[in-house]
């Protein structure tokens, strides 16, 4: 009896080792995916991004977020996986910023077509707005074009922009770039659908 009572106990806390070991793994794992996230791309402060690209002359690339919002989570782990995304953000001026953190953003140039998060938006230079930069996938949300399900529906929009509207020309590489298999057919990574801030 005692000695099942001790094999018990032993199991039990082999159980809660696990447990907790598991728990703290999955923590590491979230925040090197936040810290990557921040770290990889030069992001800039709204105002301070604009004001950046008109100086060196860079498109803007435009995140609008929430912290609680668990689509904006996984857009950020896709990121930080995706190299092609990281390579091309070099040749904008890469802005992040909250839902709700100025009232700016509440104005119909940054709300084109419905409030939800994550939402990526392009602009000139100059500061005006790109809107024909918008997701243009076979499998992109129809009712909402400024959100983006995988990196490689980013990578395409961003792509068409420096085309367009870049004063530097793409390089070969680039130019001829198309999205890969394995970027069009990771389920895992694909964001299902965007937050809408109404029902937030």
């Amino acid at each position: 009896m005692i000695k099942s009572i001790k094999y018990l106990s032993a199991l039990n806390l082999i159980n809660l080792a696990n447990h907790l070991i598991g728990n703290n793994l999955t923590l590491i794992r979230n925040s090197n995916c936040e810290s990557d996230f921040e770290q990889l791309f030069k992001w800039r402060p709204l105002k301070d991004g604009f004001e950046e690209a008109k100086i060196i002359q860079k498109p803007i690339f435009l995140l609008i977020h929430k912290p609680q919002c668990p689509s904006c989570q996984k857009l950020k782990k896709t990121f930080a996986k995706s190299v092609r995304l990281m390579d091309l953000s070099d040749r904008f001026v890469m802005i992040k910023t909250e839902m709700g953190s100025d009232v700016i953003l509440d104005g119909p140039k940054f709300q084109p077509d419905d409030k939800y998060v994550p939402k990526i938006l392009f602009f000139t230079s100059k500061g005006d707005f790109i809107k024909e930069a918008y997701n243009k996938h076979t499998d992109a949300d129809k009712e909402h074009k400024y959100f983006y399900k995988s990196p490689s529906q980013i990578v395409d929009t961003m792509l068409y922009v420096l085309k367009e509207y870049s004063k530097e020309p793409l390089s070969v590489m680039f130019e001829h770039e198309r999205p890969s298999k394995v970027d069009n057919h990771v389920v895992e990574d694909d964001i299902i659908a965007p937050t809408l801030l109404h029902w937030y």
